[in-house]
C-alpha cells in the first residue's frame, strides 16, 4: 500500500483595488490615469525571506478629438489622436515551491522538486500611440497604430545544478510593431448593405536580456519540445522563439577522389558507406587519410556545436493578415473572414514520422530522383 498522502487547495485569492479617474475639457480632450494594487497568493509563502505579497502598477493615456480642435475638410468626418502608457503585473503560478511529502511509515521527509528563489512579478510596460479616422459620411474609416511592449521578469523554469527544477525571472523580451486597419461601409439601398474591413499588423520581437545568477553570470534558457528533438533557445539579441534542430552530418570540404574528380560538395549529407543511411549527430565530416571522421572544428577554425546546433527559423509569424465582410440582406446577415499569418516556422512530428519509414510523397520522390540517377 501507498503510505504517501496528499492535500492541496486549487482556489486562489488575489485580490485587488483600482482608482481610475479622467479629466475632459470641452469634449475634445480625455486624459485618463489610472493604479491597481494587486495581491498575489502565491507570494505569501516567500514572506520570510522579506519578500512582498501586494504590488501597484499605473497607467495614463490622452485622446484628442482633431475634427473638434481644427477645421478639417468636410470630407473628414472624424479623426482622433490617442496615445498611452501602462504598466501591467502578473503572478508567478499558484504553486507551493517549498512543499514537502512525509512517509507516515517511515517518518522520511522529501524535499519538493524546486529549489529556491526571490520571486519577482512579471511586469509588462506598453506604450501605444495612433490615429482613428472616418471619411465621407464615415463611410470609410482608417485606423493605425504603433506599439512597443518589453516584458520584464518573464516566469520561466530552468535545470539547476542539482537537477532539481530552478525558477527563474528571466530578463526583458521586446515587442513592437504596426497594426493597420481600413475599413468601408456601402449601404447599398434600405435593403442591402456590405461592410468589408483589411487589417494588417507586422510584429518584431527582441530578447533584449537574460537571466542572470547572483553572479551576474548569464545562463543559456532553453526549453525541449517535440518529445526532445527540437529546442526553443533564448539566447540575449536574439528574437523570441528561436527553434534550433540537431543537423545530418555534412561534409564539411569539398570532397574529390583520387582523379580529382569532385565527389562530395561542402555541405552534403554524408552517408555512412557501412549502413547507407545518413546520421543525424550534427557532425562536420572531413576526409582524412582516406577515411571519414567528424571535424573537431568549423571551416572557419571554430569549435561549432552537433547537438541542436541548426537555426531552424523562428516559430512566430511577422506579419497577420486579415478581411472581413459582412452582407446584409434585411434582417440577415452573412460574415465571412479570411484569416492569414506570413512567416513563422510549423512544426510537423506526423510529417517527420513519414519520411522516417520512407511513405511520404518526399521520400517517394527522392526514391524517384535516386533511381533516375542510378543512385
Amino acid at each position: 500500500a501507498n503510505a504517501n498522502t496528499t492535500k492541496g487547495k486549487s482556489s486562489n485569492w488575489d485580490k485587488a483595488a483600482l482608482f481610475t479617474a479622467q479629466l475632459g475639457w470641452k469634449d475634445m480632450i480625455y486624459i485618463d490615469g489610472s493604479y491597481r494594487r494587486d495581491w498575489y497568493r502565491a507570494f505569501k509563502q516567500f514572506e520570510y525571506l522579506g519578500v512582498d505579497d501586494n504590488y501597484g502598477y499605473f497607467g495614463f493615456g490622452a485622446n484628442a478629438i482633431l475634427t473638434s480642435l481644427f477645421q478639417l475638410p468636410e470630407w473628414v468626418s472624424y479623426a482622433k489622436y490617442r496615445i498611452s502608457y501602462s504598466e501591467v503585473g502578473n503572478s508567478i503560478p499558484n504553486t507551493v515551491f517549498n512543499a514537502v511529502s512525509e512517509n507516515f511509515v517511515t517518518g522520511s521527509v522529501t524535499s519538493g522538486s524546486y529549489n529556491s528563489f526571490l520571486p519577482i512579478p512579471e511586469k509588462t510596460k506598453s506604450f501605444e500611440t495612433g490615429l482613428e479616422s472616418q471619411f465621407f459620411h464615415n463611410a470609410l474609416n482608417l485606423d493605425i497604430t504603433y506599439y512597443n511592449s518589453a516584458m520584464h521578469n518573464s516566469y520561466l523554469n530552468i535545470t539547476g545544478l542539482n537537477s532539481k527544477t530552478q525558477p527563474v525571472n528571466s530578463g526583458v523580451i521586446r515587442n513592437q510593431g504596426v497594426e493597420l486597419s481600413v475599413g468601408y461601409n456601402w449601404t447599398i439601398n434600405r435593403n442591402w448593405g456590405w461592410k468589408t474591413n483589411v487589417n494588417f499588423s507586422y510584429n518584431h520581437n527582441k530578447i533584449e536580456k537574460t537571466y542572470t545568477d547572483k553572479y551576474g553570470q548569464s545562463k543559456e534558457m532553453v526549453q525541449d519540445i517535440a518529445q526532445g528533438k527540437i529546442q526553443v533557445r533564448y539566447n540575449e539579441g536574439d528574437a523570441y522563439g528561436d527553434i534550433y534542430v540537431t543537423d545530418f552530418a555534412r561534409w564539411r570540404d569539398d570532397v574529390y577522389d583520387n582523379n580529382g574528380q569532385l565527389i562530395h560538395k561542402a555541405g552534403d549529407i554524408f552517408i555512412d558507406e557501412g549502413t547507407g543511411k545518413p546520421a543525424i549527430n550534427g557532425n562536420l565530416m572531413v576526409m582524412k587519410n582516406g577515411e571519414a571522421e567528424p571535424a573537431k572544428v568549423d571551416a572557419n577554425g571554430k569549435s561549432y556545436k552537433k547537438k541542436f546546433g541548426k537555426y531552424a527559423g523562428n516559430m512566430n509569424a511577422d506579419y497577420q493578415l486579415s478581411w472581413s465582410n459582412n452582407f446584409r440582406y434585411k434582417d440577415f446577415n452573412l460574415y465571412i473572414l479570411i484569416n492569414g499569418r506570413i512567416g513563422g516556422k510549423v512544426i510537423s512530428l506526423t510529417e517527420a514520422y513519414l519520411d522516417r519509414f520512407g511513405v511520404s510523397k518526399r521520400t517517394g520522390d527522392a526514391r524517384a530522383k535516386s533511381e533516375k540517377l542510378g543512385l
